[in-house]
């Protein structure tokens, strides 16, 4: 498996984010319990507008990452992390992506 992944997100009404992923059989999986904020929030840092956006993740450092969470304690078979004062919970599909959850997750936003 590649280091570095990504997903492509679009809006789900004002500040909701949702994705696609065919070859995983995931549709309009939606982000939810503070991860939408912090999207939101890296997007207005970052200076980055519209429905689309790339998000580029990993679970080892990589040149030009924006923000790393950190990971807090795993819940209803997701898990918490913690962006500086922020929190959200990635859900149990996550682990479609990683076979265990990673302590630390690196990430870029892009236009997508």
């Amino acid at each position: 498996m590649n280091s570095l992944q990504y997903l492509e997100l679009y809006r789900v009404g004002k500040t909701g984010w949702a994705f696609d992923d065919e070859n995983r059989g995931i549709s309009a999986e939606p982000f939810v319990c503070g991860i939408p904020e912090i999207i939101n929030a890296l997007m207005r840092r970052e200076n980055i507008t519209g429905d689309s956006i790339r998000v580029i993740y990993s679970g080892k450092e990589f040149p030009g990452h924006h923000i790393v969470l950190d990971h807090i304690e795993g819940e209803s078979g997701g898990n918490w992390y913690r962006y500086k004062e922020m929190r959200g919970w990635l859900c149990p599909t996550l682990y479609q992506y990683f076979v265990v959850a990673p302590k630390r997750l690196f990430v870029r936003l892009e236009k997508a």
